[in-house]
């Protein structure tokens, strides 16, 4: 396995190779022909040989590394931001389903709804299409709010690979 490593300073890269051995370095060497790594200035990109010596090449320097903190902020930010229209448009709607109640339950109505039977079954259909609706955000919600459980536990394990 290869590591990628971007150099941020020459101290980040003087401090990694530091550690390795004689036999790593020449490793190191072959496979990065392009670059001196006695001037190697920030920004370049080497590879590094899977090497006890390198087994905490993926801290802050490392290309995984930044790459994976983006990817896991990306993902979480945007199972949040969708969480957030959701939870949105259920409290509209909320506020829309306790309106309605209000308007059936006036006087004027009631009395239209008591003396048209074929509007009261229409009401009452539409009090029950909304009953649904309101169980159907409620587990939307639950399962948006499980799902960025699950995301968050998937990432802290997949995270581990990365270290």
């Amino acid at each position: 396995m290869m590591r990628i490593f971007q150099v941020k300073n020459s101290d980040s890269l003087k401090q990694l190779l530091k550690s390795a051995d004689t036999a790593t370095l020449e490793r190191v060497k072959a496979l990065n022909p392009h670059l001196d790594l006695a001037s190697a200035k920030a920004g370049s990109t080497l590879l590094l040989p899977d090497s006890p010596a390198f087994r905490d090449a993926n801290g802050p320097d490392s290309v995984a590394a930044d790459a994976w903190e983006e990817l896991s902020s990306d993902a979480s930010a945007g199972l949040k931001a969708r969480a957030a229209q959701l939870k949105a448009g259920v409290a509209e709607r909320d506020a829309q389903r306790k309106e309605l109640a209000t308007v059936l339950k006036s006087a004027a109505v009631r009395r239209q709804l008591n003396a048209d039977p074929a509007l009261r079954q229409q009401a009452d259909a539409a009090e029950a299409c909304l009953k649904t609706d309101q169980k159907a955000a409620t587990d939307a919600t639950k399962q948006i709010d499980a799902m960025a459980k699950a995301l968050g536990d998937e990432l802290a394990t997949l995270a581990a690979l990365f270290k």
